[in-house]
């Protein structure tokens, strides 16, 4: 609900995503810290009051508001940190405290019975929540309805601790019972570092692969809306299931397979296979739980006697945000592509075996050696051709049998192994088929520009292309050898040229972009003209004006604004006469950009009869309902073409398929060209057509199910 709330200020990015999980592991430290200083006081009495005075305190933050400091595009994932722990910090850590203690007091007062099923309820908890949200809450009510319910639930859960801390009152345990040897405490010994460290290391992986992952689908293999999510409840259900009455039954099956699918997730990523989704994603998520499901077993078997059970959760806690700093802060600046995600695969399958495995692995580093560099130093040192044909397949035939090697794996396990290479190497390869110039990453995401040759129609010379591409996304294109020509969603026989074509020459003067992409409708650009775009990463202009000619070899005045485009422009004083959005998240438009306020804010800032156009082309929101509503929300004519089926010959050109919406005042002259054109159709709101606002959104009621 927060993350939605802090969407519109940070757009739809996957780090949005991830540095919110990071605030929860750290606020979740920070909770169970107190849990755990708490539960060493002697007095019972004591520690009772230590925790209520903490839920007077985090009572001063409800009921839960945006509050943050001044918009930070340069330090991001600071600035939102910071948001959050405005916003809902303080409540958030109370519970954090609260399942713990809770946990640690039972044990007090129930003795004989194991606390740990507890564990099982808090995160069959969090899994109801997070599967709820979007399925039930989020399509029901408003932001506004939620942030009301979600106090009342905070109400009620805090008149139900009081009940309780009222039967705890007369209780004859107390605290310092296990203090006292000789008494009812319990007499085994504390934990040593080695077993804390464990602990720790245990965490951390599952917390990192859970980052890792959720960047690398959502960016690399499909930018599905609520993808997310999945890996998040295979990350809550496998602490479920392996803190119940027996965590040992499945280690044996998932030690056999898990390093044959991490050289089969390795091996998709060496050779650049994306693509089928269908495939890879079921691989992945399989992978993920299974790395996170042999983690998390090893630390329900290692888990302390009850004694100790507050710090034993202080160290998951601590290894989760260490896990999760190394994903959301350390690797962006470090590396220029989703490096943590493999690394943490390998280390999944390091420790398979418990920690024998470490020594073996020093010992297993020439086989690994050879696996990996010998098909390399045979074939020739070439790492832009890895991905193509034999090269590629002996490298990660190289991988698994390294990997075998290192950790004795079984031969039954060696045959799994074996079958799963075989189905990832009969696979087409699909490779970018280019040379990387340059990969960056920032917080919005990882950007590769590349330069590939590629074959138009048997009557041309082969053009020399180059692409911005945002994960897989392509985010733009330009042919070298025509620098001046616009293409993929762009293109002159496409909707946006049939645009400039309807508007009469010399009626439009000053236009307003929101989103940069490598700024190919500036090819449409004339000296009369200004031009503005507002783009929310500083990194892509910076890509666009080093790599692409369109911005430099512009004809018009063109300025570019850093910020979220929506908030940009509802700060500046400029009026246009058409105002494009072709802001993009990856694959998804940004939900913010399409509500009620934000068109009342285009309006706003529209000349008289001018136009708002939208770029929806995406492979999985139905988005032209959506438009239809808002439209007629405003009294605004709404005309929507979908080029989508274009012959091989003009794809292989440039010509990508797009989808466009244009909405005008209904007197509106030039609208009458459009009308006339059988390619435009009216877009005519239906009684079911959603509407959003900036208090109301439903991604699952957009969802396009089926293929595109």
């Amino acid at each position: 609900m927060v993350g939605k709330l802090v969407l519109p200020l940070l757009g739809g990015s996957p780090a949005v995503w991830n540095t919110c999980l990071l605030f929860f592991q750290m606020a979740l430290l920070l909770g169970y810290s107190y849990a755990n200083w708490l539960s060493q006081w002697r007095s019972f009495a004591q520690q009772r009051i230590g925790y209520l005075l903490f839920w007077g305190l985090a009572a001063l933050s409800l009921p839960i508001g945006l509050r943050f400091p001044v918009l930070s595009i340069d330090q991001p994932i600071l600035w939102l940190l910071a948001v959050l722990t405005l916003t809902v910090g303080l409540p958030f850590v109370c519970l954090a405290i609260t399942a713990p203690l809770f946990q640690r007091w039972f044990s007090l007062h129930a003795p004989s019975r194991d606390p740990y099923f507890l564990y099982v309820a808090s995160n069959a908890g969090s899994l109801l929540g997070l599967l709820g949200y979007p399925l039930l809450l989020e399509p029901l009510l408003s932001l506004t309805q939620q942030r009301s319910l979600w106090s009342w639930g905070y109400g009620l859960l805090a008149l139900g601790i009081g009940v309780m801390m009222l039967n705890l009152k007369g209780s004859p345990a107390r605290a310092d019972q296990e203090k006292d040897p000789a008494g009812e405490g319990d007499p085994s010994p504390p934990p040593t570092w080695r077993e804390r460290w464990r602990w720790g290391i245990l965490a951390a992986i599952p917390s990192s692969l859970l980052l890792g992952v959720t960047t690398y689908l959502t960016t690399d293999i499909a930018a599905i809306p609520l993808l997310w999510a999945i890996p998040l409840a295979l990350y809550l259900a496998t602490f479920m299931a392996v803190f119940g009455r027996d965590p040992h039954w499945p280690s044996a099956i998932w030690t056999g397979i898990l390093p044959g699918l991490v050289t089969l997730v390795l091996g998709a990523q060496v050779l650049n296979i994306v693509r089928p989704a269908g495939l890879l994603l079921p691989l992945h998520l399989l992978t993920f739980g299974v790395a996170t499901w042999n983690a998390h077993a090893q630390l329900a078997r290692l888990r302390p006697s009850a004694t100790y059970l507050t710090e034993f959760y202080l160290w998951i806690a601590l290894g989760g945000g260490v896990g999760g700093i190394f994903n959301a802060i350390v690797a962006p600046l470090l590396f220029n592509s989703v490096v943590e995600y493999p690394f943490a695969l390998l280390l999944s399958v390091l420790l398979l075996s418990g920690w024998s495995a470490i020594p073996r692995f020093w010992r297993g580093i020439p086989p690994l050696s050879l696996g990996l560099l010998v098909p390399v130093l045979l074939l020739g040192w070439d790492p832009s051709s890895w991905q193509q044909g034999w090269i590629g397949r002996l490298l990660v035939i190289g991988l698994g049998w390294g990997i075998s090697q290192v950790l004795r794996i079984p031969r039954w396990a060696q045959a799994i192994g074996a079958g799963l290479l075989l189905l990832l190497l009969s696979q087409p390869l699909i490779g970018l088929s280019a040379e990387v110039v340059d990969s960056q990453r920032s917080f919005f995401g990882l950007y590769r520009v590349v330069e590939s040759a590629q074959p138009a129609d048997s009557a041309s010379p082969t053009p020399r292309w180059r692409r911005l591409l945002h994960g897989t996304t392509l985010h733009g294109m330009v042919n070298l050898d025509q620098p001046t020509l616009p293409l993929t969603y762009f293109t002159q026989a496409g909707p946006v040229g049939q645009l400039f074509a309807a508007r009469p020459q010399g009626s439009l003067t000053t236009i307003g972009v929101l989103g940069l992409g490598i700024g190919t409708l500036m090819a449409y650009a004339t000296p009369q003209q200004s031009w503005t775009f507002f783009e929310i990463d500083p990194l892509v202009e910076e890509l666009a004006r080093h790599y692409f000619p369109y911005l430099s070899q512009a004809e018009a005045a063109v300025e570019v604004i850093v910020g979220d485009g929506r908030l940009s422009l509802e700060a500046s004083t400029t009026h246009y006469d058409w105002i494009v959005l072709d802001a993009f998240s990856s694959d998804a438009v940004p939900v913010h950009l399409l509500t009620h306020e934000a068109l009342q804010i285009y309006q706003a800032h529209l000349n008289p009869h001018g136009w708002l156009i939208f770029n929806i082309t995406n492979r999985y929101l139905e988005l032209a309902p959506l438009l239809a509503r808002l439209a007629a929300q405003e009294n605004l004519w709404a005309w929507h073409q979908g080029d989508l089926s274009l012959p091989l010959v003009a794809q292989q050109n440039g010509h990508l398929p797009s989808e466009w919406v244009v909405m005008a005042s209904p007197e509106d002259a030039d609208l009458a060209r459009l009308a006339s054109d059988s390619r435009w159709q009216r877009l005519t709101p239906q009684p079911t057509d959603p509407l959003w606002t900036d208090d109301y959104s439903n991604l699952w009621g957009v969802l396009r199910w089926g293929n595109r």
